[in-house]
């Protein structure tokens, strides 16, 4: 009995070192990582600590650091006005009258955001202001530290074969868009998610809405409706299971018959004969970035025809660039769900055009202010190192998506374009600046100013675009966040 006790002993003891150990590490991590974040200095010591890592250690690769994203106070920057807030009753209003199933929030609490004319006269279009950002102190390194020891993803791998094995083919419900949130298999290999069927009237009031501001601007406008991975002609998904096509051709036809100029990619894609596989990442809702290549040229083409520019659309063809293939790296938000467990990763392709461009590109939330090549409007923190986990690979292009602008510097370079949307903007707007003298992207998730305040303040353009895909469309609008992607005020 007391051999056993000395052996309960040593067992205890050796649990409360291992906890010791556990808790002076992670002590030890953050106040190293508060001395590299506020000296900027590391040492072999450092390196060692953070080799898993890298991004930590600039004595080991040149590379610039993980950073969050700066916050930055659109807001006062791009105020809104009271006309401009009272949009939003309009559009509620004709949602009504439509007898449309929809939701829009609209409250009397938004008066923060309002400023007045002088208020907004004192704003500087260029300004760029830093808000501090109130994160707990080692909340980051907490949640790494805790997902590098536990492997979490291992354990959701280990439920997924489980899972297969079972048959049981589970999918957790979702909320604002889609039927399920869990990653469906198709009979491509694709993953995707699937989306309910909604009523577009609110979507279409809102983009009707943004159109007649533009006309007023005399700013020529389109709406481009990118597609899912869910090709229209599945005959086993589209239309049974999903109805993200169909929700993309009531927004179009709603769309045309109140004389919105609109850019239908899904059929576009058909009529070229691009395969819905080759076109999308298999682990992700994104087209690749060769597909990103081929949209921006029939943008270009939209942009020849109805804003007077002179876009040489031949350079959007796959011969002209050339390509660096990370392969088997990335594994997208549908990966990430269903695991490596039920899939494998995607290549992912780093593109440079062969006709050699000067940018000046400018990103406040990176923040970063570039100029160069083409390769500057890279973020290879974002790729680099391999992480199928923890890395949002495509977020190389451009950071993901935020807001920022590219400017061509050739002097023979034309036009000035605004694109809005979502983040399948970051696989078009570097591209289109190939042919356009400065190319501006918003995404109204991050971008929480007045986006007629900011046309008005850094206009003209020669064109403005709003690109979503199938996946966004939705029956309700939040007026009251300021960070809803269809509010166009």
């Amino acid at each position: 009995m007391k051999n056993i006790s000395n052996v309960r002993v040593i067992c205890v003891f050796i649990c409360l070192f291992m906890i010791f150990l556990g808790a002076a590490s992670y002590v030890v991590r953050i106040g190293t990582r508060t001395f590299i974040s506020l000296t900027g200095k590391t040492n072999g010591f450092t390196a060692w600590l953070f080799k898993d890592q890298p991004t930590l250690n600039n004595q080991a690769e040149n590379k610039p650091s993980l950073k969050m994203p700066e916050i930055v106070d659109w807001v006062s920057m791009y105020p809104f006005s009271e006309e401009t807030l009272k949009k939003a009753d309009e559009i509620k209003a004709a949602v009504k009258n439509a007898g449309a199933d929809c939701t829009i929030k609209v409250s009397n609490a938004e008066k923060q955001a309002v400023s007045t004319e002088a208020a907004a006269q004192q704003v500087q279009p260029q300004k760029v202001i830093t808000m501090p950002s109130f994160n707990i102190p080692g909340k980051f390194e907490l949640e790494r530290w805790y997902n590098r020891f536990f492997r979490k993803e291992y354990f959701s791998q280990a439920m997924q074969k489980i899972e297969d094995k079972c048959h049981w083919n589970l999918m957790p419900p979702s909320g604002k868009s889609n039927i399920v949130t869990g990653a469906v298999k198709m009979t491509n290999g694709h993953l995707c998610v699937l989306s309910s069927r909604r009523d577009m009237t609110a979507l279409a009031e809102s983009i009707k809405s943004f159109d007649r501001f533009l006309k007023e601007q005399n700013i020529p406008f389109a709406y481009v409706m990118a597609p899912s991975s869910i090709a229209p002609d599945d005959k086993i998904i589209s239309g049974h299971w999903d109805f993200s096509n169909q929700n993309a051709e009531e927004l179009l036809q709603k769309l045309g018959n109140a004389g919105v100029n609109t850019i239908d990619l899904i059929n576009m894609l058909k009529d070229d004969g691009i395969s819905y596989g080759d076109a999308f990442f298999v682990t992700d809702h994104h087209w690749r970035p060769e597909t990103g290549v081929w949209a921006t040229g029939k943008i270009a083409e939209w942009l020849n025809k109805n804003a007077g520019l002179d876009c040489d659309v031949q350079l959007y063809k796959s011969e002209n660039y050339d390509k660096k293939v990370y392969h088997e790296w990335f594994l997208g938000s549908y990966g990430k769900k269903a695991t490596l467990a039920r899939t494998k990763p995607d290549d992912i392709s780093i593109l440079f055009p062969k006709k050699p461009v000067k940018f000046h590109y400018v990103n406040p939330s990176a923040p970063c202010d570039r100029t160069g090549g083409f390769d500057v409007i890279y973020h290879y923190e974002n790729i680099e190192p391999k992480d199928y986990y923890f890395q949002n690979s495509i977020g190389a292009y451009l950071n993901n998506k935020y807001a920022a602008f590219i400017d061509n510097l050739d002097e023979n370079a034309k036009g000035k374009v605004l694109v809005v949307g979502d983040s399948f903007l970051i696989l078009v707007a570097p591209f289109l600046a190939e042919t356009v003298k400065r190319v501006e992207y918003l995404s109204l998730d991050y971008f929480d100013g007045s986006l007629e305040s900011y046309i008005k303040q850094n206009g003209p353009y020669d064109a403005c675009f709003v690109l979503f895909y199938t996946g966004d469309l939705t029956d309700s609008i939040d007026f009251t966040s300021h960070h809803d992607m269809f509010d166009f005020r």
